[in-house]
């Protein structure tokens, strides 16, 4: 597919027909039963691809399609609902990073990321308190299901079992496999990842799951994109870059709904 000189093409995945960021670099790319109905480019179909396993794989199924097809420089991708954004021009409208600005960051970077998420889950009770992304995710999904990936990447990559350690005891990491950088590492880092990916689902069931839990290999990879570029930091160069989800409200619109109550307050 060509985009602009295929200098990058920035992919917006989504499950259902939704209005794209309007700029020449985005596209959208459809995954699920109604995916080649939603993507706007036509070959989003296209062997080799993964797109049966949507349902346990989430947006990983449009990651391994890109890294297998794509013919951009660049590539990127995002959500339907997740972008990445400026903050300090966001007050009263999000301001999405444009293709071209993209290239200029990644004409300094290898690679740009979300800004990491900072754990925070308080409790009265101190022994219910999280303290790591290891107890984070135990808390949310089944424990022995990382217990499973680690010792796949263990086996597999031991080269990177001190960066999944560091990220196991870290507060922070970066969510919602969010990726830019030049095809070539993508294509590096899919190949690790859905390597490690494709053992893991030889030794896990998630038959009985329900189906949050189900998604099971796309939270498993919001972890191990994290275990690539950390074993990565030394040979790339990261940006990190603020991203926003467009079902949470814009601070204008907390700002305009505290001065309509402040005004009431006073006229009353």
């Amino acid at each position: 597919m060509d985009n602009l000189d295929k200098q990058l093409t920035m992919y917006v995945i989504s499950h259902k027909k939704v209005d794209c960021f309007n700029d020449p670099y985005y596209c959208l790319m459809g995954v699920g039963k109604n995916g080649a109905l939603v993507s706007t480019f036509n070959d989003a179909s296209k062997e080799p691809n993964i797109a049966y396993k949507n349902p346990s794989y989430c947006e990983l199924t449009a990651q391994y399609w890109i890294s297998k097809h794509s013919d951009s420089n660049y590539v990127g991708l995002v959500h339907y609902r997740r972008y990445f954004f400026h903050r300090l021009r966001s007050i009263f409208k999000y301001h999405f990073y444009k293709g071209k600005e993209l290239l200029k960051i990644l004409g300094k970077y290898d690679v740009i990321l979300p800004y990491r998420f900072v754990i925070y889950e308080w409790h009265f009770d101190k022994s219910k308190r999280i303290h790591n992304v290891y107890e984070h995710y135990c808390h949310n999904h089944y424990q022995k299901d990382l217990d499973i990936t680690y010792q796949v990447v263990k086996e597999l990559y031991p080269a990177y079992l001190p960066s999944f350690d560091k990220l196991l005891k870290s507060k922070s990491f970066c969510l919602c496999n969010m990726v830019v950088t030049s095809r070539k590492i993508y294509e590096e880092y899919s190949s690790f990842l859905f390597n490690v990916l494709d053992e893991v689902e030889k030794r896990t069931d998630i038959g009985k799951y329900d189906s949050y839990q189900a998604r099971l290999y796309g939270f498993l990879g919001e972890l191990l994109v994290n275990v690539f570029f950390l074993s990565k930091q030394n040979d790339f160069k990261i940006k990190y870059l603020d991203f926003c989800l467009l079902d949470k409200k814009p601070i204008s619109q907390h700002i305009s709904k505290f001065a309509a109550k402040f005004k009431r307050l006073l006229f009353k």
